[in-house]
């Protein structure tokens, strides 16, 4: 995900030309900025934030962008029971293939979600991508507990949303955005199946949030999921509120040939120790430090879940 600061102390005209050639990508027209012009006058308070949000939002940028767009999934998805709940899956989708033939993905994470949360809990999946384990969390929590799933990518959050209405899940909320550790325009790189990859400077302009902005408000954190393609150091950045504040077990994925390391150093560095998570639903010792770390990783599956937790 490649990043682009907004220029939080732009006066109006910078910020409209600015939304206009990053966001439409050409210069305003004269009814287009007078309309904007008027628009800022009568929302004074408006974040930049929201106000990228309005041209986020429009027909044109719906055109330009298409992954971007919200829009009807028609019959491009189908529904399936996999760990248990039905949730919609996208028709063709190579990464839940297996999922749908054999009815169960990533079971140990399940397991996990299964174990840690509490009736009436609250679970944050931060990088939802279709929903499975928001969906199994929320069965778990049960309707006095709470499911917040931050979904940067559009198609997978209006899967998330259908499940959610379908299946009765009124207590799953899902949010449009990409995490990091402020508010900015990145360049959001999304592969056929909808997977979000952080590849350079192609890709969808998203807004970005932290965390402790999005979700100020929240009264327990009982368990958080983090998968959000190597952006985990910039998430956790703008999180620290809230897990120092809840300090909640936390899973999230783990290589040793990527540049995973610095956001586990950093949970260590906020008291957190950490195990591997086997694929037979068991966790293998405590872990001190990630060349420890490493040499419990298997060479035939690079790529583990970890668990975080804390003592205290």
């Amino acid at each position: 995900m490649s990043e682009i600061y907004v220029p939080m102390r732009f006066g109006a005209d910078e910020w409209i030309t600015f939304c206009f050639k990053f966001l439409l990508g050409r210069e305003p027209d004269f009814d287009g900025r007078e309309h904007f012009r008027e628009y800022l006058r009568n929302n004074p308070d408006i974040s930049p934030h929201e106000f990228a949000n309005v041209f986020i939002g429009s027909p044109e940028f719906s055109s330009k962008h298409p992954r971007q767009a919200i829009h009807s999934l028609g019959e491009t998805a189908s529904v399936h029971t996999i760990n248990g709940v039905e949730i919609y899956v996208r028709q063709g989708d190579w990464v839940y293939a297996s999922a749908i033939v054999d009815g169960v993905y990533e079971p140990w994470v399940a397991d996990i979600i299964r174990k840690c949360l509490p009736i009436g809990g609250c679970f944050l999946d931060l990088g939802g991508n279709m929903g499975i384990h928001s969906a199994v969390a929320s069965a778990v929590v049960g309707p006095t507990g709470q499911v917040f799933v931050v979904e940067a990518n559009a198609e997978n959050a209006g899967l998330i949303r259908r499940s959610s209405r379908e299946f009765g899940r009124a207590n799953i909320v899902t949010l449009p955005v990409a995490l990091s550790d402020g508010a900015r325009i990145c360049l959001l790189s999304v592969d056929d199946v909808g997977t979000n990859k952080a590849i350079g400077q192609a890709g969808e302009p998203v807004m970005t949030a932290a965390l402790d902005q999005l979700l100020p408000d929240l009264e327990r954190v009982d368990l958080i999921k983090l998968d959000v393609e190597g952006h985990e150091e910039f998430v956790i950045r703008g999180a620290q509120q809230t897990i120092n504040r809840f300090k909640p077990p936390i899973i999230a994925e783990y290589s040793r040939h990527d540049n995973r390391q610095p956001y586990v150093k950093s949970l260590f560095e906020m008291g957190y120790s950490v195990r591997l998570i086997r694929h037979d639903c068991t966790l293998s010792d405590f872990c001190a430090n990630t060349d420890l770390l490493d040499k419990l990783i298997p060479e035939s599956s690079p790529v583990m879940d970890i668990l975080f937790t804390r003592s205290d």
